[in-house]
C-alpha cells in the first residue's frame, strides 16, 4: 500500500486590455476595410485613432487556487487498486466582483494482472473548472463539472519486449450554458457535452529498432448536439527509432502523423476541415555520457495545411517545417 499526499497552490494575475473593431466597421455602415476574397484590395489597417476610441483597459483579474490531493495505491495478489481524492478552493477576483468556489473530486481504478500478460482495467475520474459570473437572478454560476469512465486492456508481449493498450472512454462535461434557455429566463446550467472514443497505443522493441504507435477515434458533441468544434474525429501516429550497435552513440528516427477531419457548425453553417498527414525526422549522437547532440525536423515536406476552421469564418494554419538543433550537457 502506497500513500501519496500533496498540496498545490498557484496565484495567476491576468491583465487583458484590448480594442475590438466589430465587423471591421461594417456594422456601423463603414465598408472601407471590408476585404472581397474574390477580388481582394488591401486598404491597410484603420488609423490608430479608431482603436484608441474603442480601447478597453480591463481591470486585472486574479485567480488563486489551493488544492489538497490524497491518493492510495493498493496491491493485493494480482489486483491493483487506486483511490484518489482532491479538494480545491478557487478565489477569483476580476476587478468587478469576487467569487469563491470549492469542489471535491474523486477518482478510482481497478486492474487485474493475469499471468499471460493481459491486464484488464476500469477507472473513474472527476474534474471541475470555475465559471465566473451570475445568472439573471443574481445567483453565482456553478463550476463546470467533468466525469470520465474508462475501460481497457493492457497486454505485455511475451515474444519480444513491448506492450499494447486498448481503451474505451466516455467523458461528460455538465453545467454548461443551457441551449434551450429563453432570453428572459435565468441561464440555467443544463447544457451537457459528451465525448467518447477508442484508443490503441503500444511500443515494440526489436533490439536496434524500436517502434511506437498510437491511433484513436472520437465522437464529440456540444450541448446543442453539434460536433465539438476543432476536434479531429481520428488521429494516428507511428515513430521508428534506429540505434545501430556498430555506430555507438548514433540514433536516427522517423515518424508520420495523421490528423483526421474536424467540423465546426451551428444551425446554419457547417465547416469541414480536411485531414492531413505530416512526416518528421530525428538525428542524434551521444558524444559522451555528459554531452548529447540532436537535430529534429518536423513537417519535413513543409506541407501547408489548416488545423481547423470555425463556423464564424476564421481558420488556423498549421506549423510549417521547423528545424531544431540542441546541444545538451549533463553535469
Amino acid at each position: 500500500m502506497i500513500y501519496l499526499l500533496s498540496v498545490q497552490y498557484q496565484n495567476v494575475d491576468t491583465d487583458a486590455n484590448f480594442a475590438y473593431y466589430a465587423g471591421g466597421g461594417a456594422f456601423a455602415g463603414d465598408f472601407t476595410y471590408i476585404l472581397d476574397l474574390a477580388n481582394p484590395v488591401y486598404t491597410g489597417a484603420p488609423d490608430q485613432s479608431v482603436f484608441d476610441a474603442i480601447y478597453n483597459d480591463a481591470p486585472e483579474q486574479t485567480v488563486s487556487d489551493t488544492g489538497l490531493y490524497l491518493s492510495d495505491q493498493i496491491s493485493l495478489d494480482n489486483w491493483r487498486f487506486t483511490l484518489g481524492l482532491r479538494h480545491d478552493r478557487v478565489e477569483n477576483d476580476n476587478g468587478v466582483s469576487k467569487q469563491d468556489d470549492t469542489q471535491t473530486s474523486y477518482s478510482a481504478g481497478i486492474l487485474y494482472r493475469f499471468d499471460n500478460g493481459v491486464s484488464p482495467y476500469v477507472s473513474y475520474a472527476e474534474s471541475f473548472e470555475t465559471v465566473v459570473g451570475l445568472d439573471i437572478n443574481g445567483n453565482q454560476l456553478k463550476p463546470e463539472e467533468g466525469r470520465q469512465y474508462e475501460a481497457g486492456i493492457k497486454y505485455e508481449l511475451s515474444m519480444l519486449p513491448g506492450y499494447i493498450t486498448f481503451a474505451y472512454y466516455d467523458i461528460e462535461v455538465s453545467n454548461l450554458p443551457n441551449p434551450n434557455a429563453l432570453p428572459a429566463e435565468a441561464a440555467q446550467q443544463q447544457g451537457v457535452a459528451s465525448i467518447e472514443g477508442f484508443e490503441v497505443e503500444g511500443r515494440l522493441d526489436f533490439g536496434e529498432v524500436t517502434a511506437q504507435f498510437a491511433a484513436a477515434t472520437m465522437d464529440a458533441e456540444d450541448p446543442n448536439g453539434f460536433a465539438l468544434s476543432a476536434q479531429p474525429d481520428s488521429n494516428a501516429s507511428l515513430w521508428v527509432n534506429y540505434a545501430p550497435e556498430a555506430l555507438s552513440g548514433l540514433r536516427m528516427g522517423a515518424g508520420v502523423r495523421y490528423v483526421g477531419e474536424t467540423v465546426s457548425e451551428n444551425g446554419l453553417i457547417r465547416y469541414e476541415t480536411p485531414s492531413y498527414t505530416l512526416g518528421d525526422l530525428m538525428l542524434g549522437y551521444e558524444v559522451s555520457n555528459d554531452l548529447d547532440l540532436q537535430l529534429n525536423i518536423r513537417n519535413i515536406t513543409d506541407k501547408e495545411y489548416l488545423t481547423s476552421c470555425l463556423f464564424r469564418g476564421d481558420c488556423f494554419p498549421g506549423v510549417r517545417r521547423t528545424v531544431n538543433a540542441s546541444l545538451t550537457y549533463s553535469f
